[in-house]
This record gives structure tokens, C-alpha cells and sequence, in this order.
């Protein structure tokens, strides 16, 4: 009790005293929401940063630690808790840990710590634990060269999201009518993301909240203080409930961003930097909507191309031409032409190359050549009986000719050495569909949703069986959800 009257005497005194004008400086540069910010609001930011400055203890690992990398950091903690009446200082987080760069985990700490990721990461939050931040990220960020991404809003909402049991993504609501509404809403929206994310469709929440429902709520955080417009028109539920949740509704008070004039790039590189404007109408906030997403979809390509060169330098010319050739057969929407091009060039130079003949028998079945594709596979397979793509298309195009038991064998074969393989335990099953299996049908689409949950081809397989079986429930609930990962309504 003691300890209390000290703790809130300090806060009071940290409360009271007079805001550095240089931490007002810092304040407006990095929290770009504070200026638009109610002065009710701004002051409460403002008091936040003086408690949480002072108090938390401030780490570098192999960096110096400024006050104005804690200001910025504690400003954007005020932003989160400024709607909450009295402020939060977050008492539960003790310790903010700063990296220069990418955090990495040497492997004797991975092996004695298991809660440690074992991937690269920008960012980290411990459940009851410390907060650790990338600053390379954070200013790139910071900078507005990452539309609707902030890592230090996204560990902290992982914060928020652990003070109540664990970090599963659902934050704690008033009461359970808003609870009941947050699981409706936000399982829906991440089933679509989990849909989008899978095929790869441009979208406005970061892919990455398509990792587990944890990462959702963060990633959707993020979208709601750095893109409030974009999201309130897009994900209108979703952004009434995280509005409640926070009780701020920053659409109200931040200005909408002015739509990308004609005649300029559509995919502007620092949209934050800006002018803002008002509201523009609904018609120019799609049309800025459209660019902010394309934005992002092109930087996470620009990465992917980035890791493939790099890759690709490394290589002699034949390994660095069959990975190219991997990567149109990869793309969203998939570059099948220009792969089969490159394959028939390697092919060229040996005909016997049994990978390069499966890829070319891949190609040519995503541009609708079944023939080609067919003779390529019995190429391949009489160089290597048990070459698992070769088998995958040949099994496909079985199925297109209903030739089931055809296609059964093959698949056989190919889970042999794939028994995992979501996408081959589905066609497994539409192959028992096809023959009217429809108990192992069913069977075979439950063990590949074992393996990918958000796998709709396999959801709508089981329906169908399910169905036949007369568990019409079960198959209309697995229908509503193959519905939602594929972005349709039924």
C-alpha cells in the first residue's frame, strides 16, 4: 500500500511538471496522429510520456539509447491510451529493449530460451515481459516509407492483448455483448485475410496478420491509427469495435489524406509525408485506398525480388535460370509462359533434366495445355517414377477426365513422399469424391485442413462429402467458411 502512495506521489509530481520543448518537437515529428489530436487528448499523451520516460527501464542492445528514441516510443504508448480517460502507464511492461536492427537470437539462446523466435524479427512482446524494437524499422516506419505499418503500435497492442489471459488476440471488452461481436467480426475478417493472404491478393491489412489471431488484432492496430479512413471504409465492423475497444475514433480528427492527383505515380513512396487535406468524398478515398494497397503489395514483391537476385548472384547460370523459372511458376497470378520458356531453354540443353521436364508439365497445365503438359509428365516419370509434381499434375488432369482411380494412384505415390501436403491430400479426396468414397473422402479433407485450416478447396471438398453423408450442419458451416477465405458471400 505503501509502495502505491509513493508510486502515484511520483506520477503526480512527473504529471505536473512542465513538458520539455524538445520533447514537444519530438512528439510532433514522430507521432504524426498528435497534432490532430483533441488538446483534452494531447494532454494526456503528454502526461503518459512523462511517467512512462522516467519509468521504464530503457535498454540498447548495441545502441545508445537517446531521449528522443523514448519519446518517440512513449509517444506513440500515449496515442494508444489517450482515449481512456484516466491515462495508462502501462504498469505491466517494465522493460523496452532496443536493437539497431533486425533482432537475432544466437542459437545457444534459442535453445535455452524456447519462447524466443527463432526468425529474424522487427519486433518482439513478451507476455508479461519486455518489448523489444527494431530502430532501423521503427525510422523507416517513422519516415512513411511503410503506408499502415508501425511496430511500436504493433508490440504494444501485443501487450495490450496479453493483460488479460493470454495473447490470443481478443483484447478485453467492456462486457460480453462486445465480446460475443468481436469474435464474429474478427474471425470473419481473418478468415478473409488468412483467404487473401493465401493467394496473394493485395490487401489493406498486412498479410502478416494472416499468421494466427494474435498477430491479426496487432496488424489491424496498426491499420487503425495509421490508415483510419482507409480502414473505416473497408472494414467499417472492425474498425467500430478496435474504436470502442480504444475508445478514440481517429477517422474523426485525423484528416483524410488528399487522393493521388491524375497524372502522377499511382503508387506513391511516402504517402505519409504528404499534404492532408478534408475529407475528399468517397469515390477519391477508394481511389487512395487503391494506391496505398498497391503500394504495399508492390514493397512486399520488391522484397521477394530483392531475396531472389541476391539468391540468384550466388548461382551458376543454369541453377540461377531454373530458380527464375520457379519464381514465375510462383508469382500471383503465376508467369506460366515465361516459365515454360525458360524450362524448354534448359530442356534444350538436356532433355533428360526430369525437374525441368515436371516444372515445363506445371507450366503448361496452368495455361490450360493438358496434352503437352501430360507427354511432359510421362517424360518426366520415366526418369524418376515417384517425382511428386509430375504426379500432382498428371493425377490433376486425371481428375478433369474423371479417370479417379487414375488419379488415386498417382496421388498414392506422391504423398508417400509429401504425407503433409495439404494441397495433395485434397485432391486425394477428390479423387474418393469422384469414386464415392465419401467417409475417406471426408477423411482426406479433414487431414488437409489439419495442415492448412484456411485451405477453402478442401472446406467445400469435405461440405460435399459431408453432405452425401447427411451431416448437413456440418457441411453448411464448412461452406460459410470456405465462403469467407474466398472473400464471397453464400
Amino acid at each position: 500500500m505503501l509502495g502505491g502512495w509513493l508510486r502515484n506521489r511520483r506520477r503526480r509530481r512527473l504529471r505536473e511538471s512542465a513538458f520539455p520543448e524538445r520533447w514537444e518537437h519530438v512528439l510532433q515529428s514522430t507521432v504524426r496522429q498528435f497534432v490532430h489530436l483533441p488538446a483534452t487528448a494531447q494532454d494526456v499523451v503528454r502526461q503518459i510520456v512523462q511517467v512512462f520516460v522516467a519509468e521504464k527501464d530503457w535498454v540498447g542492445a548495441g545502441i545508445d539509447v537517446t531521449e528522443d528514441m523514448r519519446v518517440a516510443v512513449a509517444g506513440h504508448a500515449g496515442l494508444m491510451a489517450c482515449g481512456q480517460g484516466e491515462p495508462y502507464f502501462y504498469d505491466r511492461l517494465a522493460t523496452i529493449i532496443i536493437y539497431p536492427r533486425t533482432i537475432r537470437f544466437e542459437p545457444h539462446r534459442l535453445e535455452r530460451y524456447s519462447a524466443l523466435p527463432e526468425f529474424p524479427a522487427e519486433g518482439v512482446a513478451f507476455q508479461r515481459g519486455p518489448v523489444l524494437l527494431s530502430w532501423a524499422t521503427v525510422r523507416r516506419e517513422l519516415a512513411g516509407r511503410a503506408p499502415g505499418r508501425n511496430v511500436i503500435l504493433h508490440e504494444l497492442a501485443h501487450h495490450v492483448d496479453g493483460l488479460v489471459d493470454d495473447m490470443d488476440g481478443t483484447p478485453a471488452l467492456g462486457d460480453r455483448r462486445q465480446a460475443e461481436r468481436w469474435r464474429e467480426v474478427a474471425e470473419r475478417e481473418f478468415l478473409q485475410l488468412a483467404g487473401s493472404a493465401r493467394r496473394r491478393e493485395p490487401t489493406l491489412l498486412d498479410h502478416y496478420g494472416a499468421t494466427n489471431r494474435a498477430e491479426f488484432f496487432a496488424v489491424a492496430t496498426e491499420c487503425f491509427f495509421e490508415l483510419p479512413h482507409a480502414m473505416r471504409r473497408r472494414h467499417r465492423e472492425l474498425y467500430e469495435l478496435l474504436s470502442a475497444f480504444y475508445r478514440i475514433d481517429p477517422a474523426e480528427w485525423f484528416p483524410a489524406p488528399r487522393a493521388p492527383e491524375q497524372n502522377t505515380d499511382p503508387v506513391p513512396r511516402r504517402v505519409h509525408r504528404r499534404p492532408h487535406g478534408g475529407p475528399t468524398g468517397a469515390a477519391a478515398g477508394e481511389t487512395f485506398d487503391a494506391a496505398i494497397i498497391a503500394q504495399r503489395h508492390a514493397e512486399r514483391q520488391r522484397e521477394r525480388d530483392q531475396l531472389r537476385l541476391k539468391a540468384l548472384r550466388s548461382m551458376s547460370e543454369a541453377d540461377a535460370l531454373y530458380t527464375l523459372a520457379l519464381g514465375h511458376l510462383d508469382a500471383r497470378p503465376p508467369r506460366a509462359a515465361d516459365a515454360e520458356r525458360i524450362f524448354t531453354q534448359l530442356l534444350e540443353a538436356d532433355p533428360h533434366d526430369e525437374e525441368s521436364l515436371a516444372h515445363r508439365a506445371v507450366a503448361r497445365w496452368q495455361q490450360g495445355n493438358a496434352a503437352d503438359a501430360a507427354a511432359d509428365c510421362q517424360a518426366a516419370l520415366a526418369i524418376d517414377p515417384t517425382d511428386v509434381d509430375a504426379l500432382e499434375v498428371r493425377a490433376r488432369i486425371a481428375l478433369t477426365q474423371q479417370r479417379w482411380n487414375d488419379a488415386l494412384d498417382d496421388l498414392k505415390l506422391a504423398l508417400l513422399d509429401l504425407p503433409q501436403d495439404a494441397d495433395l491430400l485434397c485432391l486425394r479426396g477428390d479423387a474418393r469424391s469422384g469414386l464415392r468414397q465419401w467417409s475417406r473422402a471426408a477423411s482426406d479433407y479433414s487431414e488437409a485442413l489439419a495442415y492448412d485450416p484456411y485451405h477453402a478447396a478442401a472446406l467445400r471438398g469435405r461440405a460435399g462429402a459431408l453432405e452425401a453423408l447427411g451431416q448437413r450442419q456440418r457441411a453448411a458451416a464448412d461452406l460459410a467458411r470456405a465462403a469467407t477465405l474466398e472473400g464471397k458471400r453464400e
